[in-house]
């Protein structure tokens, strides 16, 4: 169940939401199970309901579009340290993302954004910060009537340091046809989100179609 208002003012695109559903993902709550005299984990996922409170604003200046959103989760969860609390601990969390984009051509465009999330409720034992924060820049450009574009993206976080670049060349043989080549490099230690997979840069190849 959701509800959602929207109104333009002053040049602003101003929206207020509300949402009230399951996660995308279920949480994975573990226990011991005793098998044969031996501990075995066991895990056993599952949806739960979230309250989500929001709101989104953007204007236009010239050829940059300013970009905000706040929002607000009753129940996030996260994994925990704590076994007695089946892995898992629960908390309220505040999240917001600030982008700017750069129309620099009719070809080409630069995104930075902000990413802040603050879990409300954080315990010493949950396996995330009390605070995370991530910054990005997107860089897209298309030619030759846009049958060739190049992409990249860099993500880096501020908690952490350390850093995940995307690199991705498209070409449309034809409006149902598109050859990719990209790639994925990882950089940082193995705390962070993006650090943990230093060891896994990899190159894709890809052939698309479409009907």
């Amino acid at each position: 169940a959701g509800a959602r208002y929207r109104v333009t003012a002053g040049g602003w695109d101003v929206s207020l939401n509300y949402l009230y559903s399951y996660a995308d993902f279920p949480v994975p709550f573990q226990r011991l199970q005793w098998r044969a005299g031996e501990p075995v984990g066991v895990m056993e996922p599952a949806y739960r309901r979230n309250h989500l409170l929001g709101a989104t604003a953007s204007s236009v200046f010239g050829d940059v579009t300013l970009r905000t959103e706040v929002a607000w989760n009753s129940d996030r969860w996260f994994t925990s340290s704590d076994r007695s609390a089946q892995g898992v601990e629960k908390s309220a969390e505040f999240a917001s993302v600030v982008g700017l984009d750069w129309q620099l051509a009719t070809s080409s465009v630069v995104s930075a954004q902000w990413f802040y999330n603050r879990a409300l409720d954080h315990q010493s034992t949950m396996e995330r910060g009390e605070n995370e924060q991530i910054v990005s820049v997107l860089l897209q450009h298309s030619w030759a009537n846009d049958a060739w574009e190049f992409r990249t993206l860099a993500l880096h976080s501020l908690d952490y340091s350390d850093s995940l670049y995307q690199m991705k060349l498209k070409y449309w043989f034809s409006s149902a046809v598109e050859l990719w080549v990209g790639a994925d490099i990882f950089d940082g230690t193995g705390f962070g989100l993006f650090g943990q997979y230093d060891d896994h840069d990899r190159l894709l190849v890809g052939l698309q179609f479409g009907f």
